[in-house]
């Protein structure tokens, strides 16, 4: 959870600290590239850490659908990042 994050954060050398920023910063350019669809829901379920049925409620569509723009986001996302 956070606080195991923090306390790796904590431990994390001062340039193991900048790779992960500078890699998150990148992450977060390439989610806004995404069809504004994707991005809401990628954003939501990620970053805001979301339900499939929180999201659908916000985007006033069926959770299927939120699924299948996580999914289309997501793969978009991996083929950007050529993983």
């Amino acid at each position: 959870g956070d606080v195991a994050a923090a306390a790796q954060e904590k431990e994390a050398s001062p340039s193991q600290q900048a790779i992960r920023k500078e890699a998150a910063a990148e992450t977060l350019a390439r989610i806004g590239h995404l069809p504004k669809h994707q991005q809401e829901a990628v954003r939501y379920r990620h970053l805001e850490g979301l339900s499939l049925a929180e999201i659908a409620q916000r985007m006033q569509r069926s959770e299927d659908a939120v699924a299948g723009l996580l999914r289309r986001g997501l793969e978009s996302l991996r083929r950007s990042m050529g993983v």
